[in-house]
């Protein structure tokens, strides 16, 4: 039906960006979830001040969310947050698979935002100046 390629776009773009300002900034800024501390003390690469890194990379995720909104009718940020979840998947696949069997996990999420990322891509119009 007319209208419904627009919507879908809308609500897919609105949904991917709100996912990443969220998390972003609760569990990396406002909170520093002991997960999130955890995961940039004891992964492949240790820091020593995981408290900074957490807020430097919540920062980077709100910014990549303000991306998605103003860069309205481009592509790459879809794509890149498709791409991105892909490698943090496969990341915690395997240096955190305990992650997998935790409530509101990686896969779950992940899965989400890369289908999302994917609706968006897909529900453009082909013949707009959308790219």
């Amino acid at each position: 039906m007319p209208g419904e390629q627009p919507m879908i776009y809308s609500i897919s773009r609105i949904a991917v960006a709100f996912i990443w300002f969220y998390h972003g900034l609760v569990p990396k800024i406002l909170f520093q979830s002991p997960i999130e501390l955890e995961l940039l003390s004891k992964g492949p690469i240790e820091f020593t001040n995981p408290e900074l890194v957490t807020s430097i990379i919540g920062y980077l995720e709100i910014a990549f969310a303000l991306s998605m909104l103003l860069l309205w009718a481009k592509r790459w940020p879809m794509m890149v947050s498709a791409l991105g979840m892909v490698i943090l998947l496969l990341g915690t696949l395997f240096y955190w698979p305990s992650l997998l069997m935790e409530a509101f996990n990686p896969l779950t999420i992940n899965l989400a935002v890369i289908s999302l990322s994917i609706i968006n891509l897909v529900s453009m119009k082909v013949d707009s100046d959308l790219d």
